[in-house]
């Protein structure tokens, strides 16, 4: 009892919910209702007066009452008519404000929240069910609202029958519910099971219809590799799918034997009154269609509690993901402008990602001063991108603490912190959309000034040699005639962003690993010459440009192991020296 309590307080909170997003909605489908159940009503009573009209040979009032079901029914067929188109549109933008709502919360979470598997599996189920789990709702609700009303109608029309007979149906109907809901934990079950396949299958389908793994493929003849996993993948969903299917297929069947028995039993019990003359000729029939209808109501009634106890399995997740107030990032309070940073501090910084069994960063103490340019050195997973993701946010240290002049940079509003950095990250994003939008994204820029950035990176000529120019679309996804870049094209776009962001913090990893070594000096020459006084720090493998820098870092393992200049370090730290030397002859070579 306790549980079914929680069950209707996560009910009616959700129905809220919904009736709060759209009220007008929420009033046409019950009008619906209403009209529906005195369409029913009418239905059911109306042979038994024709019968009796016949009966009397009155075939005026048979006109009459045929000329009013017509009217009574062409008034409701033109109000639904009426009313449909809008419940439609209505309920596409009720599920637009849900997937607002739910991805508004998603965006404000942690990143190490998705990290987990389990509750990232969690979350792609409860988004796609986000819209159902809200519509499902008012639609239970409504069901237990027409239900009631039908039942109350057709007892009136069914109180000749004995009362011990339909509380013995009722106790039948509750059995079958309790199938149903057996039925429904299973599928729910299996749901949860698919959700993790399908994520692992549809990785693999779309190797074969994304540009660079579609080439990759042909060319390294993955195919074969590719379909091993995938079988394997396929194999997992057969088994589930298959154990799923025997067990609810078990509980079907013993549903529908015992539906079988009862309809028969039923019309017996009728048969019988009509012999025992309790009920007439006309009663029979009327009773026969009342009974199935007042089944189907009871059935209904009972069954919402099924679907509600199902719906509330989705429910119990989507109102711990909107509720998760422990996995938000906390946004401060204090603006910070876009030229207003002097200081950038690390003090005792340790990170560990999830599921890692080693720190990503160890007692970090870094200082970057406004104007200095910056580079960060090191082997792979030496912790040089996360100080990066640390400093915007994206994870919050488990020890230590980083100052942006002085302040607590989680003190910041996050928006404003991040707006006031440009980073440029390895694994950069191009978007299906124009190149416009994919220089200005969410700023209002003039052509003269988008023209000028690509100029920068050495990509306006190619530009204005196509069709539609700046209102070209990269790749054809989104919209028609769109083009494809190569990976140096990408990068060059992903930098003619950065310049257009226009902050005086910019951060670059990786900014050149696809560009030639021609266009590679030319965006060094361009980003370190006097005049440019923003603040840089570039991460990279390449140290052809760190005698440029005014301060190298290096890190090895999570740790900060030299710092200085390119001649203090080249001089005195072997770690640097080596990957210097080494970077100096593969690229001279």
């Amino acid at each position: 009892m306790k549980k079914f309590i929680f069950v209707l307080k996560r009910f009616f909170l959700i129905l809220k919910e919904g009736i709060l997003l759209d009220k007008s909605l929420f009033f046409i489908k019950v009008l619906n209702i209403l009209l529906n159940n005195i369409m029913i009503y009418i239905g059911l009573i109306l042979p038994k007066v024709l019968m009796e009209m016949i009966r009397r040979e009155s075939l005026t009032s048979i006109l009459y009452i045929l000329i009013a079901y017509f009217c009574i029914n062409l008034i409701i067929i033109f109000i639904d008519y009426k009313l449909t188109p809008i419940s439609t549109i209505k309920n596409e933008e009720m599920n637009s404000k849900i997937i607002d709502m739910f991805l508004n919360k998603s965006i404000n979470m942690e990143l190490r929240y998705f990290d987990q598997p389990e509750t990232y599996d969690k979350y792609l189920l409860v988004f796609d069910q986000c819209c159902a789990i809200v519509q499902n709702t008012i639609n239970n609700f409504i069901y237990i609202f027409s239900s009631l009303i039908q039942i109350f109608f057709i007892t009136s029309i069914l109180s000749w029958m004995n009362k011990k007979m339909l509380f013995l149906l009722f106790f039948i109907s509750i059995f079958q519910v309790i199938l149903n809901n057996k039925t429904s934990k299973k599928i729910y079950e299996y749901q949860k099971k698919m959700v993790h396949h399908n994520r692992q299958i549809n990785y693999l389908y779309r190797l074969f219809h994304i540009p660079e793994f579609m080439r990759d493929i042909r060319v390294n003849t993955l195919k074969d590799f590719i379909f091993k996993k995938k079988y394997k993948t396929v194999d997992k969903i057969l088994d589930d799918t298959k154990i799923n299917s025997v067990q609810v297929t078990k509980i079907s069947t013993m549903r529908a034997i015992i539906n079988l028995a009862e309809d028969l039993f039923i019309i017996a019990y009728f048969a019988y009154n009509v012999l025992a003359k309790i009920i007439w000729y006309d009663d029979f029939i009327v009773g026969i269609n009342s009974y199935k209808q007042l089944k189907n109501s009871i059935t209904q009634l009972l069954s919402v509690y099924t679907e509600i106890y199902k719906n509330d399995l989705y429910i119990k997740d989507y109102l711990n993901f909107m509720n998760n107030n422990i996995n938000i990032v906390k946004s401060g309070d204090i603006a910070l402008g876009v030229d207003d940073i002097e200081c950038i501090e690390f003090k005792s910084v340790s990170f560990t990602y999830m599921n890692s069994k080693n720190s990503a960063l160890r007692n970090i103490n870094l200082t970057i001063k406004k104007n200095q340019k910056i580079a960060i050195v090191g082997e792979n997973g030496a912790g040089k991108t996360t100080i990066i993701k640390l400093l915007l946010r994206l994870y919050d240290p488990d020890e230590g603490n980083i100052y942006i002049n002085n302040i607590d940079i989680r003190d910041y509003s996050i928006n404003s912190l991040r707006n006031a950095i440009t980073v440029l990250f390895q694994d950069y994003s191009i978007y299906a959309f124009s190149i416009r939008d994919n220089i200005a994204l969410n700023k209002n820029l003039s052509d003269y000034d988008i023209n000028e950035y690509l100029e920068k990176v050495g990509l306006l000529d190619k530009i204005n040699n196509l069709p539609f120019k700046l209102d070209t679309p990269i790749t054809s996804q989104l919209m028609e005639n769109g083009v494809e870049f190569s990976g140096g094209e990408r990068q060059r776009l992903a930098i003619a962003r950065s310049y257009a962001r226009k902050s005086n913090i910019l951060i670059l990893d990786e900014p050149t690993s696809n560009l030639d070594p021609y266009i590679e000096s030319k965006l060094y020459d361009d980003l370190l010459k006097d005049e440019n006084e923003a603040t840089m720090i570039i991460i990279s493998h390449r140290m052809t440009f760190t005698y440029k820098m005014s301060r190298i870092i290096c890190m090895s393992k999570g740790e900060i192991i030299a710092e200085g200049t390119h001649e203090d370090l080249i001089n005195k730290n072997e770690y640097y020296r080596k990957l210097y030397n080494l970077n100096f002859s593969k690229y001279s070579s």
